[in-house]
C-alpha cells in the first residue's frame, strides 16, 4: 500500500504544526477518492486500476495528500484520517 510514494519522500521532510489544531488543505474530491481507497488497504496499482489512472498519477496524489495532511508515511495518513471521521476502518 502507496509504499513506494513515502519512500520518495526525502527523509526529514516533516511538516511539523505545533498543537493540536494544525490547518489541513483541504483535499479534493479525487484525493478523498485515493485516501479512501488506501483506507481500505488497496495497492497503489489497484487503485489506479479502480479509478483509470496510472500508477504514476496514483503516487503523485498520495505525496499531495501527505504533504496536505503534514504526514510523513500512510500509516500516519490513515490514522489523521481516521481520528477526523474522513475514513472509516473495519
Amino acid at each position: 500500500m502507496c509504499a513506494a510514494s513515502a519512500a520518495a519522500r526525502p527523509a526529514g521532510d516533516a511538516k511539523v504544526t505545533p498543537g493540536t489544531d494544525e490547518v489541513i488543505e483541504q483535499l479534493s474530491e479525487r484525493e478523498m477518492d485515493v485516501l479512501r481507497l488506501i483506507a481500505e488497504g488497496l495497492s497503489n496499482k489497484d487503485i489506479a486500476a479502480r479509478l483509470y489512472l496510472s500508477e504514476g498519477t496514483v503516487r503523485n496524489y498520495v505525496s499531495t495528500i501527505m504533504d496536505k495532511m503534514h504526514v510523513n508515511d500512510c500509516i500516519q495518513m490513515v490514522t489523521k484520517a481516521s481520528r477526523r471521521k474522513w475514513v472509516k476502518l473495519d
